[in-house]
């Protein structure tokens, strides 16, 4: 997503962020391995996402997250 990528990086927007190549069996294949990867310490995973969601929340206006979000689903 590009909001994440423009407030945080590439490298750090990469933990949050699987991308898509729009096979549906690869892209399967690719959430399923980070998810499992993200399951394995589910401790720091949900402490990584409390980080980054009190991050963007100092970062980034509630409007123009919305904004985003919907362009991206719009453009679809």
């Amino acid at each position: 997503m590009p909001l994440l990528r423009e407030k945080l990086g590439d490298e750090q927007a990469s933990s949050f962020v699987v991308e898509v190549s729009g096979d549906v069996e690869t892209d399967a294949e690719t959430w399923a391995r980070d998810i499992e990867r993200k399951l394995r310490d589910r401790v720091s995973a949900f402490q990584q996402a409390a980080e980054l969601r009190d991050d963007l929340a100092r970062r980034v206006r509630w409007d123009r997250a919305a904004a985003a979000v919907l362009g991206e689903i719009s453009r679809k």
